[in-house]
């Protein structure tokens, strides 16, 4: 009777290795919901205080909301990754994010109102509406992946390095356009904090702690293979090209070649309130096209390095979120007509096409020399 009543402890052992954790996928999302009524209800209180000081009673509120999401999502999560909590708290203000985006557009009202007039004014712009857009989208669903990433055990390197570039990107764009903005910085200046030191964090926690798995230099190739090399090849030399050009044409270039593509990239000359669509170009010349350059210069090679993969992941992740917002902003309503481009300009699309879709044909091309790693679950 003993023996047919006791459980098999190999069956017990894999069953807990093969269920899988939903519970903390489903805490991150009902944890940033709470934005909703939580922004609304202090939007209305911020009214009665006093202009003056309501900058800083704002930030002050802003790091105790803070403090109050790490604080709940700790008590009602096993998961001990610190990562975890940031990545449940980035998603609550993901929601924020897209609160001020749709309430920039006039889908809502009254939920942001106060921030945007007094606590970080430069985001009320077609710029700031694109940041915000896609943190409340792109970056959300990130956040979403990650969590159930981590609660289950499995590797989350690669999408945290992706991650992590783009958001670096994004407030570098961001706080450069503050300074040589028309907006003075205000106490809600420094709510962006958490947005540098956390995404630095993890990104140097994922190259130093996370299994990085199996990487082969070289790998059998076909014809398929060898067709979409050259196309990544063609492409990358375009790329660079085109990012050459955006960044003179930020600069004031006169060369012929360079004006003739402007036409179709006024954006980079709109600069209220601050001249991020230029700051984000320059970004391209004097950062991602030597990352493009040597990329181009691995594309033939039959050996391929595992440095390539990491550096492609952060080009990759940068292109994503610079394009959506440089792209977003020059089509929005809201940007005037002399620097807006028209949803039928097909050189604009071609060009910013480019430009976004080459790394991530060159990632997927990467991805063949990889196999994924070990599980490996963090409580």
């Amino acid at each position: 009777m003993k023996a047919k009543n006791s459980k098999d402890p190999s069956s017990s052992e894999e069953s807990k290795m093969t269920s899988v954790d939903f519970y903390h996928l489903a805490l991150t999302f009902l944890v940033s919901f709470l934005a909703w009524p939580l922004t609304y209800f202090l939007n209305n209180g911020f009214s009665f205080i006093d202009e003056t000081v309501r900058p800083f009673w704002m930030s002050a509120t802003g790091f105790l909301l803070l403090v109050f999401i790490i604080y709940v999502t700790k008590i009602l999560s096993s998961v001990k990754d610190w990562v975890y909590f940031g990545v449940t708290l980035f998603a609550f203000t993901c929601m924020i994010d897209l609160i001020i985006s749709l309430e920039f557009n006039g889908v809502i009202s009254n939920f942001m109102s106060e921030y945007l007039k007094f606590g970080e004014p430069y985001l009320h712009c077609p710029w700031g509406n694109a940041i915000a857009l896609f943190d409340g989208t792109g970056f959300y669903i990130m956040y979403l992946l990650l969590a159930f990433l981590i609660a289950n055990g499995k590797s989350w390197r690669s999408l945290a390095i992706y991650w992590s570039a783009a958001i670096i990107n994004s407030m570098v764009v961001l706080l450069f356009g503050i300074a040589a903005g028309r907006h003075s910085p205000t106490f809600c200046t420094f709510l962006n904090a958490p947005y540098v030191i956390f995404p630095i964090l993890v990104f140097i926690r994922a190259f130093n702690r996370e299994s990085q798995g199996e990487w082969s230099k070289t790998i059998k190739t076909g014809s398929t293979t060898k067709v979409l090399d050259i196309l990544i090849a063609l492409g990358f030399v375009t790329s660079i090209w085109l990012c050459i050009a955006k960044g003179l044409g930020a600069v004031g270039t006169n060369t012929g070649v360079v004006l003739e593509l402007l036409k179709h990239e006024a954006i980079l000359f709109f600069d209220d309130p601050a001249p991020f669509p230029a700051i984000q170009v320059l970004i391209y010349l004097f950062y991602l096209v030597p990352v493009q350059a040597i990329s181009l210069f691995y594309t033939f090679k039959k050996v391929k390095p595992r440095f390539l993969w990491e550096i492609t992941l952060i080009y990759s992740g940068i292109m994503m979120q610079s394009q959506f917002s440089y792209i977003s902003t020059a089509l929005d309503p809201q940007t005037p007509a002399p620097f807006r481009s028209h949803w039928d300009d097909i050189t604009f699309w071609i060009v910013n096409g480019i430009v976004l879709v080459v790394p991530h044909l060159f990632l997927y091309r990467l991805s063949l020399h990889r196999q994924a790693p070990k599980v490996h679950k963090v409580r």
